[in-house]
């Protein structure tokens, strides 16, 4: 009996071992999941929210808020 015991203790703490292990790897994954979106969302976005700016700031306001909104580049569409 006391071999099964020393046989169920090592294999417990062999697998609370690797439970902490792949929860740790897991939260490492979210986090690099969640930051590389935040960074491709931020590559995505910032030519398009600079460009927008730069029109409005160098023209009217009744000319540049056409263009901001007509332009395919603002829409999501992509210029070849």
């Amino acid at each position: 009996m006391q071999h099964v015991n020393a046989f169920f203790r090592v294999f417990n703490a062999g697998f609370d071992w690797l439970s902490s292990r792949y929860g740790w790897l897991t939260g490492k994954v979210i986090r690099l999941t969640f930051l590389m979106l935040v960074v491709y969302a931020g590559k995505e976005c910032s030519p398009t929210i600079a460009a927008c700016a730069v029109v409005t700031f160098l023209l009217p306001s009744d000319v540049a808020r056409p263009i901001c909104y007509e332009w395919p580049v603002f829409q999501g569409d992509r210029v070849s």
